[in-house]
């Protein structure tokens, strides 16, 4: 029985060293060209709790591994109505996966052919 590491063995521990100098290569990378935050105030991304908007259910005291913050699901939303046919081509629809707001916009020209 021989106990020197094989040659596919001695290539796999080469080339997963070599895999993970590159990623950590690589989040050093991105860490410095990053900016840095130190108050939490200061991030973009920071949402506080109290603010959440109506609708999202808040598990405080789940541990980890279990769902902190619920929200319902976009498929049990109802489809908005279609638009009446003299506001096709004026009105500035919501993107799929866009909130719509209460009064959509107006284009400033009709879309449809003929133009308003």
């Amino acid at each position: 029985m021989s106990t020197a590491p094989s040659a596919d063995q001695e290539r796999f521990a080469m080339l997963t060293n070599r895999c993970h100098r590159l990623v950590r290569f690589l989040h050093e990378l991105a860490q410095s060209q990053s900016d840095q935050v130190t108050q939490v105030e200061d991030n973009p991304l920071v949402l506080w709790l109290a603010e959440l908007p109506n609708g999202l259910s808040l598990f405080e005291h789940a541990t980890a591994g279990e769902v902190l913050l619920a929200a319902p699901a976009a498929a049990v939303l109802p489809p908005p109505p279609p638009l009446p046919e003299a506001l096709a081509g004026w009105v500035v629809l919501p993107e799929p996966g866009e909130v719509p707001s209460d009064a959509p916009p107006l284009r400033e020209t009709s879309l449809r052919a003929g133009g308003g």
